[in-house]
């Protein structure tokens, strides 16, 4: 089973730090092959990001892909 990278959100976060982390997972994912997707693992506070999809979470367990990520952190960013 091959590593992925895990990424913080220290809560409360800012925009700032919001909007650098989403920076980083998308320099990072740019670098890797786009098939099968780029994953991460997503933690914010004493939380981890999980799939949306239940199929989806069953297979990755805790390991999102690096667009979901990035689509949660702009919607937190977006509501704040």
């Amino acid at each position: 089973m091959s590593s992925c990278k895990v990424y913080t959100l220290d809560v409360p976060a800012c925009k700032d730090a919001i909007r650098q982390l989403m920076d980083e997972i998308i320099e990072d994912a740019e670098t890797q092959p786009t098939t099968p997707p780029t994953r991460v693992h997503l933690e914010f506070g004493t939380c981890r990001l999980l799939c949306r999809d239940e199929r989806e979470r069953e297979q990755h367990d805790d390991k999102v892909t690096a667009y979901e990520a990035v689509e949660v952190l702009l919607m937190s960013f977006v509501e704040m």
